[in-house]
C-alpha cells in the first residue's frame, strides 16, 4: 500500500513538471515590450528556472537565440535577458544599441541594462538576422588502406625515392574509382609527393609527380627526371622513362626544393635585412627602367598542413592553460572572416593569428592588419590582446618592435612562437 502511494506521488510530480505551463499575467508596462519583440520570433511560455509560480515568456528569434522575459507579471522585478547559443556574445550578432550587461558570457547569457521598447526591438531584429551557429559535422571514419603487394622491381624504385628524399611511404586508395589499395605515395615534402600506380605489377606501373600549389617540375629544379605534361593545372606530371636513376633525381630535387619557398607562400626571401643607412636622407633621384618584359611563375604554395599543425599545437597548449571551455578555434567575426584562435577570460578576449613564415618580422607584417580589423572594425568584438603566432622564437628586435607599438600607439600586439 505504501509503495503504491509513493508511485502515485512520483507520477504526480513527473506530470506536474512536464505539463505545459499556463500563460502568465502580463503587466501593462511589459505588453509593449513583448509586442516589439513578437514580429521577430515566436513567443513561448516556459516554467521558471527552479520551479515556482512565476512562468517566464521567451521570444525565440532563431534556433539557439532568444529573449527571456522574467517575472512579466510585475514591473519592479521584471528583467530582460538575452541568450545566445554556441557561447556567442551580443557583439557577434551586431547588437550595438541594445545596452547589454555581462551576466554569464560562458553560457551566452546577457542582461539588458536599460529596458525600453526601442532596445527590445533593436535586440530582436539584430538577433533574428544573426549568422546561424556553426554545426560540427560528423564524418564517417574511414579505415586506413593496407599496404598493397609490391613487385620486386618496384621495390628498387621505392627504395631509391626514400633514400634520396628521406620521405614517407604511404599506402593510398586509388583516386579514380578503382577498387583495392593499389597505389603507394612517397611524400617527400609538404604538398609534394611521388605517386606509384599499380605497384603490384611492373609492366603496368606508372609514376606521377604531384606538386602543391600547381607548381611545375621546373620550379623545383627537376631538369633530368624526364617529366612529361599530364595535368599541369592540377600540378600533376608523369614520368616518361621510369628508372631508379630518374626516381632518385626526382625525389632528391623535390625534397630539397627551397624550404623557404614552400613555407613562405612563394617568396624565396620574405623580407630583406634591415639597412642601417635607410634613414640617411640623400637629395638625389634614382634612375629606373621605364619598360621591361617579365614572366610570372606560379607562386602560390600549399602551406595549409603546416598552418593546421601550428593551430592544433597552440589550441592544445591554450586548452591546458585556460580550459577547453574558454578556447575557440576559427571564431567568426562580423565581416564573415574567422580568427584562428580566441581565448575568453572573464570580461576580455584575446585573438591569436597564426602565420607560417620563418621570420617573426614577416609573421607580424602579415598578421597585424587582420588582427586590427578583427578587433577594431565598426561593430567588431574588441580584444584586449592581439597575439601573432609563428614557429620561430622572437629575437631582440621583434620584442622592441612590439613594445614600441604598445607604448606609442597603445596597440596590444604581442608575438609568441609555437613548436610542432
Amino acid at each position: 500500500m505504501a509503495i503504491r502511494k509513493i508511485k502515485k506521488a512520483a507520477t504526480r510530480k513527473a506530470t506536474a513538471k512536464t505539463a505545459t505551463p499556463k500563460n502568465p499575467k502580463v503587466s501593462a508596462a511589459v505588453r509593449p515590450l513583448l509586442a516589439a519583440a513578437k514580429p521577430f520570433g515566436t513567443v513561448r511560455t516556459v516554467r521558471a528556472q527552479g520551479g515556482g509560480p512565476y512562468p517566464e515568456l521567451h521570444v525565440v528569434v532563431q534556433p539557439g537565440i532568444k529573449l527571456r522575459f522574467t517575472r512579466p507579471d510585475t514591473d519592479d522585478r521584471f528583467q530582460v535577458l538575452g541568450y545566445f547559443g554556441g557561447k556567442r556574445k551580443p557583439s557577434e550578432v551586431g547588437l550595438k544599441a541594445t545596452n547589454w550587461a555581462t551576466v554569464n558570457p560562458r553560457k551566452g547569457k546577457f542582461k539588458m541594462k536599460t529596458v525600453s521598447v526601442k532596445n527590445v526591438r533593436i535586440a530582436a531584429s539584430k538577433m533574428s538576422k544573426a549568422p546561424k551557429a556553426r554545426t560540427t559535422r560528423k564524418t564517417a571514419t574511414r579505415k586506413a588502406p593496407k599496404m598493397p603487394k609490391i613487385a620486386t622491381g618496384v621495390w628498387a624504385l621505392l627504395n631509391a625515392a626514400l633514400s634520396a628524399s628521406g620521405g614517407k611511404l604511404e599506402p593510398k586508395r586509388p583516386g579514380n574509382g578503382g577498387g583495392g589499395p593499389n597505389e603507394v605515395h612517397v611524400r617527400v615534402a609538404p604538398g609534394i609527393k611521388l605517386r606509384f600506380n599499380r605497384p603490384d605489377t611492373e609492366d603496368r606501373l606508372k609514376v606521377f609527380g604531384y606538386f602543391g600549389g600547381k607548381r611545375k617540375p621546373s620550379q623545383v629544379g627537376l631538369k633530368a627526371a624526364n617529366w612529361g605534361r599530364y595535368s599541369p593545372t592540377k600540378g600533376k606530371w608523369r614520368m616518361r622513362k621510369v628508372t631508379p636513376e630518374n626516381i632518385r633525381i626526382a625525389a632528391s630535387k623535390m625534397s630539397k626544393a627551397d624550404r623557404e619557398y614552400i613555407e613562405s607562400k612563394g617568396r624565396r626571401h620574405p623580407l630583406s635585412k634591415p639597412d642601417e643607412r635607410q634613414n640617411d636622407f640623400q637629395p638625389d633621384r634614382t634612375s629606373k627602367a621605364e619598360t621591361t618584359t617579365a614572366s610570372h611563375a606560379q607562386k602560390e604554395v600549399d602551406v595549409i598542413l603546416l598552418h593546421n599543425q601550428l593551430q592544433d599545437a597552440l589550441r592544445r597548449r591554450l586548452e591546458k592553460m585556460y580550459g577547453k571551455e574558454n578556447v575557440d578555434d576559427e571564431s567568426p567575426t562580423v565581416m564573415g572572416t574567422r580568427v584562428d584562435l580566441m581565448v575568453s577570460q572573464s570580461d576580455e578576449d584575446w585573438f591569436y593569428e597564426i602565420k607560417t613564415s620563418p621570420e617573426p618580422r614577416a609573421c607580424i607584417r602579415e598578421a597585424i592588419g587582420q588582427l586590427l580589423e578583427y578587433s577594431f572594425w565598426p561593430g567588431s568584438q574588441e580584444a584586449s590582446r592581439l597575439i601573432v603566432v609563428g614557429k620561430t622564437p622572437a629575437d631582440a628586435d621583434t620584442k622592441k618592435y612590439c613594445s614600441r607599438l604598445s607604448k606609442r600607439f597603445s596597440l596590444p600586439v604581442e608575438y609568441q612562437h609555437i613548436e610542432v
